[in-house]
């Protein structure tokens, strides 16, 4: 499950703060008797359609603190918590506006998902796991199900939610900071949204409703995901 932007973003949390750890590459089928293994507790599953409690990606076991943390959100104010000599993530007093922040960002995003899951499942899975994909949720799994007109709908809705986003950049000049909360440095709304604009770029690539959405905000969007992906790159 490496392109999971909810795993993404935990990703960038840790190269951040600059936290050494290994990453478990899982199926879509090991994933709940990993997590019950560890003792990994159940999430809400966003990603294929009704909401549901299930397991999830990501959780993570932290061997030196003896934790199993699953939520990417969870995860993020976990690592504030159990490590406060680096960088905090989610400051004092941004909790609410973060996570309502990072909600929006995936309800931003959902429109998209018909169209990039299954190029994701072309791009990273082999034969055999898409078809384990295809059996338990359909073709639509495995092969956009949506005609031209239809996909040309679902990127106009995800712009369109992207461009409300970026309207709360407000009066910020060009040189201003692109970050959600403003300042040098992310937090982890940037984190999360970026999980998610990687995973477009990475999957879809230049398309031309990628290039839409990072000109939004006068190029704000593009801009935090540069600069997101340049603070969190990989130092550990």
């Amino acid at each position: 499950m490496g392109a999971s932007p909810f795993v993404r973003g935990v990703r960038f949390a840790l190269h951040f703060k600059k936290i050494p750890y290994k990453v478990v590459q899982l199926g879509v089928h090991e994933i709940e008797s990993t997590a019950k293994s560890i003792g990994a507790s159940p999430t809400t599953n966003l990603l294929y359609g009704t909401p549901r409690l299930g397991y999830t990606v990501p959780f993570i076991q932290d061997s030196i603190m003896g934790k199993v943390v699953s939520d990417s959100f969870n995860i993020a104010e976990y690592l504030d918590e159990a490590y406060p000599d680096t960088p905090r993530i989610i400051p004092p007093g941004t909790r609410m506006l973060q996570a309502t922040f990072c909600t929006s960002v995936f309800t931003n995003f959902e429109p998209l998902l018909p169209i990039i899951r299954p190029a994701t499942m072309a791009k990273f899975t082999s034969r055999e796991a898409a078809e384990e994909q295809k059996k338990s949720f359909g073709e639509g799994a495995v092969k956009s199900m949506l005609t031209p007109e239809e996909e040309a709908e679902a990127w106009r809705k995800v712009v369109l939610g992207y461009k409300l986003t970026a309207q709360g950049y407000g009066n910020r000049g060009a040189a201003d900071s692109a970050f959600v909360m403003g300042g040098t440095s992310p937090t982890y709304a940037d984190m999360a949204l970026t999980g998610f604009l990687w995973w477009i770029h990475t999957v879809l690539g230049d398309t031309e409703g990628w290039k839409d959405i990072a000109a939004l905000g006068d190029g704000k969007l593009g801009r935090l995901f540069e600069d997101t992906l340049a603070a969190c790159k990989k130092q550990v």
